[in-house]
């Protein structure tokens, strides 16, 4: 039996890590300030306002009584279990390489994670 390449798995996987990885990568000051708060007051404060300017969630109470809320956490947690099936369900296409290694996976779901970024800009 012939595994079929360009199924909609293979699609919706790297559109998800591409956006979780978008939204974590947005929200850096907020794990910043949760998980190493500048030890002097007029940064913290000025990264507490970028943080809150910042926000796309801003009603949203942070986890654990920081600045990251859930969905933040959600999309930071996401990104390895992504990169886990994006590379499981890697299907070669007919005109790429046939005989890949196990090491080889990573880098073609990077590729389509890349492919879907250049998709993305080039449609905005």
């Amino acid at each position: 039996m012939k595994d079929e390449s360009g199924t909609l798995i293979e699609w919706v996987i790297p559109l998800l890590f591409f956006f979780a990885a978008g939204w974590a990568t947005w929200h850096i000051p907020n794990y910043l300030l949760d998980f190493i708060p500048p030890s002097d007051q007029s940064l913290y404060d000025q990264m507490s306002a970028l943080a809150v300017r910042k926000d796309a969630t801003p009603n949203w109470p942070g986890l654990f009584g920081g600045f990251a809320d859930p969905l933040d956490w959600f999309c930071l947690i996401a990104l390895p279990i992504l990169f886990y099936f994006g590379c499981k369900t890697i299907r070669i296409a007919p005109m790429e390489f046939q005989h890949y290694r196990r090491v080889d996976r990573p880098s073609i779901f990077i590729g389509r994670v890349t492919m879907m970024m250049i998709i993305s800009m080039t449609s905005i």
